[in-house]
């Protein structure tokens, strides 16, 4: 029997690594084969020692029909590969549970332990087997990795990307009955909605729930994407690399879904138009999974913050929420979607829709109880206190109240709690005077919710900067920055951009660490660490310190300035901007074409290539913009338009020549006669991508 027990072993070996090879699979069929063979051995040698037979529930005659079953190897590797091999399996594996307990019964051996493990290990077959014709074509084809590439993913967007990692400060046990709650949606396989809706105020920690529910469900294999939406991120706060990027993710989280997936990426040419959602839903995601013929469990994907999708916001995010709806009501998609938002007016109304009632399950956080909101923010309060060091454990043992009086100002919003606690950290030698002014404040704005979240980030600015900094004129312009730019750019394109030393930069932005994510890299971007701060400086009704209110259309319009600035002040900002010996080479064949182009396009060019016209839409004319303006359409049109190629943002130049026609129009700007050139661009750039 040890000799069978290790036979077996053998034999669950070959099966996992049966997807490997044809021969491994004939291998597992022999294997089988020989331990029927000798169980049946066993047992009969067993039975000669006794004067009676003891095989009154599993009997010889029963395993040499097994045996008959799986006999011809042609017929095994069929069933093997199309998953009709269960059935055998699990009558194999309670045979083998019937036989034990025959053992044990004459007490002629004890295999405990290891029969254990081999019903455990025979159980995952069930589901292994299934998978292994599915995940066979393609998995290992030398190109799979390249087909995946053809998608326009984005890594960043994952749950763990590094800037997630670092928002994410999850507390074990808190907002314990929630997570319970999403658990066992995600994972139970009978009848749930398939949409799981999230919703609830800034800072009351969404995507802090979001990242801990998909940390969670990766660690159980059940994760199929995820896609943090991030506010002022050029690709993560728009619609295009939604689908791409979960198709992408799919591939890799859920190997039944790889081959699936890379045939498609192979067979279906990349959209021409990147902003056709529903042709990357069907192509990449819902056809796949449609191909597959089994589904062992619910694949879960995760969309955090579709409030800070704001690239066309009210048309984009209804049509995207929409089309994901309608698509995945089939029983034959095993998707559930867990999405979380501020509720916001045009996203409300797409789930408010009668048509969507029964595939929905609505969860507001400002319905849970006070005194468990509050509960979660003390025990938050209190452990993090204690890890702040002496000092903080100091005050509490003298000053314990303290916890409860910053509660009650939390207002339910965890961003309210992680502030303070990345304030102190910062300084941790002031930390009783802080808590101190905190506690002694009393604010006089009246919107609810924000009361103390407003005086806080006001009370962390004016700590933070002097007279000095107001006199130099660099806080602002650097606020400016962070409240209103389209993508997170580095100190240094900063500088390069506000025409700023970037040690003054580097001085503003370091003291704000508690508000702004950054590195001591230069080159690095730096990143609000929320979004209700940008939202805060540009809303006079919150931020009522004149020194640290940003007007949008003001600001706009010198950051508009900037751009048109930069591009015109170049003088290597030309036609044949890659100085390439040869005008006529397809830019594919260029070696080493991403430093050519960092090398002649930097990072500061690059912003201002593709965002210039979104901030002159935002911005009221001004002598000094509508001269640079007249400059860029007599002098860098072309350039311009050569230079989005060679970033392959071509799409910039289709969506903003109309944008900005329309702006002239309407704030009555007259241009000189070359620009209308635009419009006949703007027509080129919409028929074929220009190369």
């Amino acid at each position: 029997l040890q000799s069978s027990y290790s036979m077996l072993i053998t034999v669950n070996s070959s099966l996992q690594k049966a997807r490997d090879n044809d021969k491994e699979a004939q291998d597992v069929v022999d294997g089988v084969k020989s331990l029927v063979i000798r169980v049946k051995e066993t047992m009969m040698e067993i039975g000669n020692r006794r004067s009676s037979p003891i095989y009154s529930v599993f009997t010889v005659k029963q395993l040499e029909i097994r045996a008959e079953e799986i006999k011809k190897p042609s017929l095994f590797i069929r069933a093997f590969r199309s998953g009709q091999n269960v059935a055998i399996l699990r009558n194999i594996k309670d045979d083998l549970e019937r036989a034990n307990n025959e053992f044990q019964s004459v007490c002629i051996i004890h295999i405990g332990t290891g029969v254990e493990n081999l019903k455990a290990q025979v159980g995952k077959l069930d589901t292994r087997t299934q998978m292994v014709d599915q995940v066979w074509p393609i998995s290992r084809h030398p190109h799979t990795e390249d087909f995946l590439n053809r998608l326009s993913h984005r890594d960043h967007a994952e749950f763990s990307s590094p800037i997630n990692v670092s928002k994410s400060e999850y507390l074990q046990d808190t907002r314990k009955a929630l997570l319970i709650e999403l658990e066992d949606w995600a994972t139970d396989s009978g009848a749930r909605p398939p949409i799981f809706i999230l919703s609830g105020a800034a800072g009351t920690g969404k995507s802090t729930i979001a990242y801990e529910l998909a940390r969670r469900l990766k660690g159980i294999g059940r994760l199929g994407a995820s896609f943090f939406f991030v506010s002022g991120d050029e690709d993560l706060s728009c619609t295009t690399y939604v689908f791409p990027s979960i198709a992408y993710q799919l591939a890799r989280l859920q190997p039944h879904l790889r081959s699936s997936v890379a045939c498609a990426c192979r067979d279906s040419p990349p959209p021409g138009d990147l902003n056709d959602l529903r042709l990357q839903l069907l192509t990449y995601i819902i056809k796949p999974l449609q191909k597959v013929k089994y589904h062992p469990y619910p694949i879960v994907l995760i969309i955090d913050a579709l409030d800070e999708c704001t690239q066309l916001a009210l048309e984009r995010v209804p049509l995207m929420l929409h089309i994901l709806l309608k698509e995945i009501c089939s029983p034959s998609i095993p998707l559930r979607i867990v999405l979380t938002t501020r509720p916001e007016m045009h996203i409300e109304q797409i789930f408010a829709s009668g048509e969507f009632d029964q595939v929905t399950r609505p969860f507001r956080l400002h319905d849970i109880h006070p005194e468990e909101a509050n509960g979660d923010i003390r025990r938050y309060l209190s452990v993090k206190f204690q890890a702040l060091g002496p000092a903080a454990r100091q005050l509490l043992s003298t000053r314990p109240e303290v916890i409860d009086a910053l509660t009650m100002r939390a207002e339910g919003l965890f961003i309210y709690c992680t502030t303070i606690l990345r304030t102190l950290r910062e300084d941790p030698y002031h930390l009783v005077e802080v808590i101190d002014s905190l506690l002694s404040d009393s604010p006089t704005a009246n919107i609810f919710g924000l009361v103390y979240l407003n005086s806080l980030y006001s009370k962390i600015l004016e700590s933070a900067f002097s007279f000095v900094f107001f006199k130099k004129g660099i806080v602002k312009p650097v606020l400016g920055v962070i409240a209103l730019l389209n993508d997170h750019i580095s100190p240094k394109s900063i500088a390069s951009l506000l025409g700023i030393p970037i040690a003054d930069i580097r001085s503003v932005i370091s003291r704000m660490g508690s508000l702004v994510l950054s590195d001591q890299s230069d080159d690095e971007p730096i990143r609000p660490l929320h979004a209700s701060f940008p939202q805060f400086l540009i809303d006079p009704e919150r931020c009522t310190n004149h020194e640290f209110c940003v007007q949008p259309r003001i600001y706009h319009g010198r950051l508009a300035i900037a751009c048109l600035s930069a591009l015109n002040m170049t003088e290597d900002f030309q036609r044949n901007i890659l100085r390439l010996p040869d005008l006529m080479v397809h830019k594919t064949t260029i070696a080493d074409l991403t430093n050519i182009t960092r090398e002649y396009l930097p990072s500061h060019l690059q912003y201002a290539c593709k965002h210039w016209m979104a901030h002159l839409h935002e911005a009221e004319p001004s002598s000094e913009l509508l001269e640079q303006f007249a400059k860029f359409t007599k002098h860098k049109l072309l350039a311009w338009v050569e230079a989005l190629s060679i970033l392959d943002r071509l799409d910039v130049a289709v969506q903003a020549l109309p944008r900005v026609q329309a702006w002239a129009k309407v704030r009555r700007v007259r241009y000189n006669g070359r620009f209308p050139i635009a419009h006949e661009i703007g027509l080129v750039c919409a028929r074929g991508p220009m190369k």
